[in-house]
């Protein structure tokens, strides 16, 4: 839905609203696929664009001071000067930013084309690079387009087609997001299709997870009967979009770090397999202890003959009817060496074979281990539960650096009726690396609306079973407390669960978004069933 024309056009709408008379500070790259224009009209903020044809969008995010370092100038000929206005082509997938003194900022959506193109009089140059021939051919076609302000429905002709099929070839902005809300074509009016498009253009979107399977889709058709639990409703195209976008990111943060658990786990599982396999093989072909001794005491016997520098040597076996046996040496050790070579050696055998049954042990112990991680993981899908378990496993992370949080920035710790843990940031920056590192997606979250204060997190250790309310009201009596409103008599405190909670790129320390939240009014205060957990040093 996010490439649907229509959708572009409706964000086409939002943005141009945004970056009217805004004036560009700054444009460059620092990612692969993505340009950066700093503005500022009554604030400084950021547009992102990003031109990856699989997932090509633009967004407004707070702003992003530049790092100069593995940063990349492009289009510096706008630099300080405004946009002007926003149209989108008449019927392509092509939006088009006017910029004072006569230049356009092309942003399309058209596969390998996909790109940011600048036309400055008769120089038309690209983002990423692109062939002479096409470039050329690109200008042509661009300076043919017509191009209309953002939610202009387009016009089409149906008279003389006979199917969705011609529809979308004629019309190939008529995607399946919009014949997909006609029972048939026999259904298709001209009438209903611009009822559709109105609603992409001024209706609220929905947002579904299906957070099992890892997956995200954008519907315009808001129905409160299709609408479920894990389902967001946005009124805006550009906060669905950032949601979307932030969503993609944690389920393919899922998607690597599962991958790499499993491909740990097969490794381990096979080394400990084949050395188990080894082990068993070894025990079955015997102890070696008493022949080891047994050279050992023939070489002691015969120290006499022994010389540095021999390769071996040949005793009689009086231990086995006097027949000759030859015992090979090493030719650096000193006889007394090689004697105690063989007496070393009868000892390893008799610790292994008193030990084997031990290891074997230990190695079945580790396979159930590794197995049961195998089952484990098949339905896990939280992020910080697959880091937890990556760290189980000695696999490296991002989470790696953020191990033992509570002891290293020292939340405060409440235990509440002797069960309930509760943290409590203390600044800003251990209020993100309590909501965005310690929390767990199941966790409820807390904080006092419209004022400045502590997140406060209450730790879910059983999602299947329910908080009471006596509990949340507790939790959110700590949050109001720990807020520049605790000297009022009722706060309103905002309570989610944690997956609800967002940091967009550009967010100052300790700022975030809630997607969806609740409201309970309650008095500031530390309730008396509130513990302070101390810190053990």
């Amino acid at each position: 839905m996010i490439k649907n024309y229509f959708f572009l056009s409706r964000l086409a709408a939002e943005i141009s609203s945004l970056i009217k008379d805004a004036l560009i500070q700054d444009i460059y790259t620092a990612e692969k696929n993505k340009l950066t224009i700093n503005l500022f009209n009554s604030s400084e903020f950021t547009l992102e664009f990003c031109v990856n044809h699989t997932l090509p969008y633009v967004i407004k995010r707070n702003y992003q001071p530049r790092k100069k370092r593995n940063s990349k100038d492009i289009f510096p000929e706008v630099l300080n000067l405004k946009f002007t206005n926003t149209f989108i082509a008449k019927n392509d997938r092509v939006i088009l930013f006017q910029i004072e003194n006569q230049m356009s900022l092309f942003f399309t959506v058209r596969g390998k084309f996909t790109n940011l193109y600048l036309l400055n009089g008769e120089n038309f140059t690209s983002f990423k690079k692109v062939p002479d021939y096409d470039l050329s051919n690109l200008k042509e076609e661009f300076l043919k387009l017509e191009f209309v302000s953002p939610l202009t429905i387009p016009e089409i002709n149906i008279n003389d087609i006979q199917n969705f099929e011609e529809l979308k070839k004629r019309y190939p902005f008529i995607s399946e997001e919009i014949t997909s809300k006609f029972e048939s074509f026999k259904n298709f009016s001209l009438d209903e299709y611009e009822s559709v498009v109105k609603k992409i253009f001024y209706d609220n979107f929905l947002l579904s997870i299906d957070e099992k399977e890892g997956k995200l889709e954008v519907d315009f058709n808001y129905n409160k009967e299709i609408k479920n639990s894990n389902s967001i409703e946005f009124n805006s195209a550009l906060e669905i979009l950032i949601t979307y976008l932030h969503k993609l990111d944690y389920f393919e943060k899922c998607k690597s770090t599962l991958k790499e658990i499993n491909k740990h786990l097969i490794r381990e599982i096979s080394n400990l397999e084949k050395k188990k396999d080894n082990l068993l093989l070894r025990i079955k072909s015997g102890s070696k202890e008493k022949f080891y001794r047994k050279l050992a005491e023939l070489l002691l016997i015969n120290k006499s003959k022994l010389t540095t520098g021999l390769n071996e040597i040949i005793v009689n076996d009086i231990f086995s009817d006097n027949n000759e046996l030859k015992i090979s040496l090493n030719k650096k050790l000193t006889p007394q060496e090689n004697i105690e070579y063989y007496f070393k050696k009868a000892k390893e055998e008799k610790i292994f074979f008193e030990r084997s049954e031990k290891i074997i042990g230990q190695i079945e112990n580790r396979l159930q281990q590794l197995n049961n991680i195998k089952s484990e993981i098949i339905n896990c899908k939280e992020l910080n539960e697959l880091y937890s378990i990556a760290k189980k496993l000695g696999i490296k992370t991002e989470q790696n650096s953020m191990d033992k949080i509570e002891d290293k920035i020292k939340f405060r710790h409440y235990k509440i009726d002797n069960k309930y843990n509760v943290y409590v940031g203390k600044d800003s920056k251990s209020n993100d690396l309590l909501t965005l590192k310690f929390s767990r997606q199941n966790d409820l979250w807390f904080h006092a609306r419209a004022v400045s204060g502590s997140h406060v997190v209450l730790k879910v250790e059983n999602k299947n079973e329910p908080i009471p309310k006596s509990v949340i009201k507790k939790v959110a009596s700590i949050a109001a407390f720990y807020s520049k409103a605790k000297t009022s008599s009722l706060v309103p405190v905002s309570f989610t669960f944690r997956k609800y909670v967002v940091k967009r790129k550009g967010m100052e320390p300790g700022q975030v978004a809630l997607l969806r939240e609740e409201t309970i009014l309650v008095k500031p205060e530390i309730p008396t069933e509130a513990v302070y957990v101390e810190k053990e040093d």
